[in-house]
């Protein structure tokens, strides 16, 4: 009787337990892209962080390519390139994994033919019509970068598609949401409150809450003309916006909307604060909107659900097969009118709102745990190394 060979098993075991060396590039101030990294950490991996800009992340060296400071324009964009690919070619990390495909540290991981090289796209790196990014140049490197990946991570079935349509063969792309700590991501109660009191919020009134950029492109305008509406049937209604990535002059011209509308007094504007704080800003609200015309996948319907709001979106369309509309979330179209109707429902129903809620809580604990969702992301990049 033959006995059974297990060295191919064994060996096969033996990369699916390795610890890896990670260089992991994008933005160390980005909470989302830092928490990722620690989450790689949190599983054994070691860890390291390219990022165009400087921030600390507890247990994660961060490297900073030198020339973001120098004030000439033309100068600082060639010495950041030359940095970049200096640092990202002086990284001896058994993976590469670039977050935004359309970043200067990935294009140099790709024209450096780092390997193996992951790529997390993140909708607005890949959507390029829909959100006006990158010239011929960048496009052209974009697509370089994301043909030469071993692995390309999306948010949705379609991101799926036009990273495939760029070329990348549909074996080579993985359907990742990465989401939160679930765990992590909770308000107290107190905190909330008192934010509410911070914010000259009484008991019983309206909040709708804005956690997106504070930039035109997410439609703030749109959601002061909602709000004008709401206001005819709940008058104290508040907007509350975060002014994280704030625009040199947006908020004056939101106030100026405001005002001629006769609802200045109820816009809040709170300042970008650290993300453990976010959750007690969701906590003091009621209802979340999040309107960007083109998204890849929010992560704010999962940071409202984990605090237990509803959320009114934007794209309907572009989640299909992975969000139902009318179940994870109110969907709404980009007028005043459509937003202020979708407000008005979910105002008027808290049976509404909590359901909607509690499904999109059941969803991301089943999509988007963010440890569990890189522990499937590890696995694929140990197989990587181990092939």
């Amino acid at each position: 009787m033959d006995r059974f060979d297990v060295s191919g098993l064994a060996a096969q075991m033996e990369h699916v337990k390795r610890t890896l060396s990670i260089c992991v590039t994008g933005a160390a101030d980005s909470p989302h892209e830092s928490e990722r990294a620690q989450a790689l950490a949190r599983l054994g991996h070691r860890v390291r962080m390219v990022s165009p800009t400087p921030a600390t992340i507890d247990g994660i060296p961060v490297v900073v390519p030198w020339g973001a400071q120098l004030g000439f324009a033309p100068l600082r964009r060639l010495a950041v390139m030359v940095s970049t690919l200096r640092a990202v070619g002086r990284e001896r990390a058994d993976v590469v994994h670039c977050h935004y495909a359309a970043e200067y540290a990935t294009w140099a991981a790709a024209l450096l033919g780092k390997k193996p090289l992951v790529i997390t796209v993140m909708g607005g790196d890949v959507l390029f019509d829909e959100q006006g990014s990158q010239g011929a140049v960048g496009r052209a490197l974009t697509r370089f970068a994301l043909r030469r990946a071993a692995l390309v991570t999306v948010k949705s079935p379609r991101l799926a598609g036009v990273v495939a349509d760029m070329g990348v063969a549909p074996a080579r792309i993985m359907e990742v949401l990465w989401g939160i700590d679930l765990k992590a991501f909770q308000t107290d109660p107190a905190k909330a409150l008192g934010w509410r009191q911070t914010w000259g919020v009484a008991e019983g009134v309206l909040v709708f809450f804005s956690p997106r950029p504070f930039k035109p492109f997410y439609n703030h305008d749109l959601m002061i003309d909602a709000l004008a509406q709401v206001r005819e049937h709940f008058p104290d209604a508040v907007l509350v916006m975060t002014t994280y990535g704030e625009e040199p002059g947006y908020r004056a011209e939101l106030l100026g909307r405001a005002k001629a509308l006769g609802i200045e007094e109820a816009l809040k504007f709170v300042d970008a604060c650290p993300h453990a704080e976010m959750a007690h800003f969701y906590g003091a609200s009621d209802i979340v909107l999040s309107i960007p015309p083109s998204d890849g996948f929010p992560q704010t319907l999962v940071e409202a659900a984990a605090i237990g709001r509803p959320c009114i979106m934007t794209g309907a369309e572009r989640f299909t097969g992975l969000i139902d509309a009318g179940v994870h979330a109110l969907f709404t179209d980009l007028t005043a009118d459509a937003l202020a109707a979708r407000c008005l429902e979910l105002a008027g129903d808290a049976d509404l709102r909590k359901r909607i809620a509690t499904n999109a809580l059941s969803f991301s604990q089943s999509r988007a745990d963010l440890m569990v969702e890189a522990q499937r992301v590890s696995t694929r990049m140990q197989d990587l190394v181990g092939a």
